[in-house]
């Protein structure tokens, strides 16, 4: 019985290995064929998914003279996270000039909702109401970096794409 049990412990970990090693073989494979804007564009796009859904608030709390840090997420997170999952599975797999409108409609919609956000954050982050009292973490500056990276070359790259395929007009 104990034998069956290490046995198919064994076969279930052969398969993720396998499973993995064919993952990161397409991965790799994907990424050799794209251009070195592509490259930082996908990778741009995949920290904006990542850090969406972190905590971008930090405050520090005193328990019996210990202090602690806690990040809290923000109250626009859904909006955010949803935004950047759409984004990072449409444009950094597909390729068409439906999917690039909605990319810059819906980068531009996240990067002024950041922006408003960032400007009153008691509407879209937090109900602290000092600022004092609370720090934006390093993955709320992540995300918005990646944000406007992504939003830049994104828009780069349909207009080089839509210029090439003579659907945009060359300035």
């Amino acid at each position: 019985m104990l034998v069956d049990i290490f046995q198919g412990l064994g076969i279930i970990l052969r398969g993720w290995v396998h499973l993995t090693k064919i993952f990161m073989e397409r991965i790799l494979h994907f990424f050799e064929t794209k251009s070195y804007p592509e490259k930082l564009f996908f990778t741009a796009l995949l920290i904006q998914v990542l850090t969406s859904g972190l905590g971008w608030i930090q405050y520090r709390i005193t328990f019996n003279q210990e202090i602690e840090t806690v990040n809290i997420s923000i109250r626009w997170n859904v909006i955010f996270v949803m935004g950047s999952l759409l984004n990072f599975f449409f444009t950094g797999f597909w390729r068409s000039s439906w999917v690039w409108l909605f990319f810059i409609c819906s980068q531009s919609i996240l990067l002024i909702s950041f922006g408003i956000a960032t400007l009153i954050p008691a509407v879209a982050f937090t109900d602290i109401l000092k600022v004092s009292d609370y720090n934006y973490s390093v993955f709320f500056y992540a995300f918005g970096s990646s944000l406007l990276i992504a939003w830049a070359i994104g828009f780069a790259i349909y207009r080089a794409e839509g210029i090439k395929l003579k659907k945009l007009p060359t300035l």
